[in-house]
Formats: structure tokens, sequence, C-alpha cells
């Protein structure tokens, strides 16, 4: 991947009051390497007229659940951690498409941790989607509407288990 920059009419940065700009964006791979009024120009870098345009960071959604379909969770138990995992890269991709770079996803209920494995691969590059923050599993008090004892067999549902009586 080259570089970009881009010609902005105006900046949102989630920080100042008011707009700014006209302002110029330096992209170097995929990362923003300067944001300015000017910015450095590499040899190979393509220029994209964003003038009419008012562009802002990337958004970050602090509460997913990629591999977890609430409407049908006994069905989910069937499938496998990585189908949840494939299910939820389409998912983060969607979310990439609107315009989120940063997703949290707050726990999925498959006990093979198919939202790390999913993170992992985008961390290391395998995989194209946004960055992930991710819980392996929910926290949930007992008989709460994450408690997902029963739903596993007893081989999987060790880590499931309170270390408490209920």
């Amino acid at each position: 991947m080259g570089a970009f920059v881009l010609q902005c009419g105006k900046l949102f940065d989630g920080v100042a009051d008011q707009l700014t700009g006209p302002v110029e964006i330096l992209v170097e791979g995929d990362r923003i390497a300067e944001i300015g009024t000017s910015v450095r120009r590499p040899a190979d870098a393509q220029t994209i007229d964003l003038s009419e345009r008012t562009v802002s960071p990337g958004f970050i959604d602090t509460h997913v659940h990629l591999t977890m379909d609430a409407a049908d969770l006994a069905l989910q138990t069937l499938q496998s951690s990585a189908a949840k995992a494939l299910k939820g890269l389409n998912i983060a991709r969607d979310y990439m498409r609107y315009g989120f770079t940063t997703l949290r996803d707050m726990g999925c209920a498959d006990p093979q941790f198919p939202t790390v494995d999913l993170r992992n691969a985008l961390a290391a590059g395998l995989v194209e989607g946004p960055w992930l923050v991710v819980a392996a599993h929910i926290i949930s008090s007992s008989a709460g509407h994450g408690d997902l004892r029963g739903f596993y067999g007893p081989q999987l549902s060790r880590g499931l288990k309170p270390r408490w009586p209920a």
C-alpha cells in the first residue's frame, strides 16, 4: 500500500468546538502519518481531492458482540468457534465500512475464545478489519442475562461456572 495525501475541506477532530480546515492528511500504508495545513509528499503519494468534504477520524463503538446473536443463542452453541469468528469478521468489516475503526467486543457466548482469535488475526495482519479490544467472555451475575451455564457440555463449561455458590 502506498502513500496518499487527502486534501480535505473541513476536519471534525472530536476535540475542537468547531470544524477546522482546510487540512491535509498524509496516509502511509494503513496509518495516518501527518495532519496539517500542508503535509510532506512522498514521491509515490497519490493526491485525493476531498476539498468539498468534511472528514473525521475513525469512530469507536464501545459495546458490540461480534460473535453473538442474542436472538438465537441456543442455536449458536451448535456452530463451531471458527464459524463464529468468520461471521464476526464479516460484521467487523461492515462496521469498518460505516466508519468505525475500533470496536470493543464485550464478550461472547463461546468458551473457545473466537473473539480473541479474531482480534489476534486482525492485529497480525492476517485479515483486514478494525482494531478490536475484546473481553473473552461475558461477565454476569448468576442467573443474569450473561449466565451461560447449561448452554455447553461439562467439558466446556468449566470456565463459565461461578467461583462461589449461586
